[in-house]
């Protein structure tokens, strides 16, 4: 027993860490990182598996109010007139010139070339008082190719979020009920991952 419960301990931090989940940072290891440091200024998140995203979302905006960052702007793009409202909030200077958390909501769709525009303006900013979370609702292999999801990817904290195959999603329950003080049962597990099927609603 004790050995078997250190290799599912072990097992469980390698999900968690992104090790066998095959992410570049898992929802664990981005909130174990903002409790030693402070926000960086971009985070860009993406992939097909929504509750990742959402858990990772409050991660950032729990760690914004911690560090007073009181003024949250969300720009949900899809179209010209969205970058553009987008772009001018970038250049604009914040009431009194306080921090802000700007969420770029890209939806699934892939930006035109306005947004390519707008996202290197981000990109290249040299504004250190305002933090961006951009998310992307896709993690199509084509998307990838491109060269402005390389210049997210690389310019700031990248997150993916994929659907969990049965072994992963069982250790994603197992952290979850960890978190909310349950121990499930194995039978529990296994009607939970035959159930949601990969997707954690």
């Amino acid at each position: 027993n004790y050995y078997y419960a250190n290799f599912t301990s072990s097992l469980c931090t390698q999900i968690l860490s992104g090790a066998l989940s095959d992410m570049k940072m898992s929802v664990a290891t981005l909130k174990h990182r903002l409790s030693s440091t402070h926000l960086e200024k971009l985070y860009f998140l993406c992939g097909d598996e929504p509750i990742q995203l959402m858990k990772c979302l409050d991660v950032i905006r729990n760690k914004a109010k911690e560090e007073g960052i009181t003024e949250r702007l969300v720009f949900h793009v899809s179209g010209l007139s969205d970058w553009e409202s987008l772009s001018a909030e970038i250049n604009s200077m914040s009431l009194f010139a306080e921090k802000r958390l700007i969420e770029v909501r890209m939806g699934s769709k892939k930006p035109d070339k306005l947004g390519i525009s707008v996202l290197n303006q981000i990109t290249l900013s040299d504004n250190f008082d305002d933090r961006f979370v951009i998310v992307l609702e896709n993690n199509e292999s084509s998307i990838k190719k491109t060269k402005w999801f390389k210049s997210l990817q690389s310019s700031g904290v990248f997150f993916e979020s994929k659907m969990l195959d049965s072994s992963a999603l069982s250790h994603w329950f197992v952290a979850a009920g960890k978190d909310l003080g349950v121990d499930f049962s194995q039978l529990a597990l296994q009607l939970f991952c035959e159930r949601v099927e990969g997707i954690l609603l």
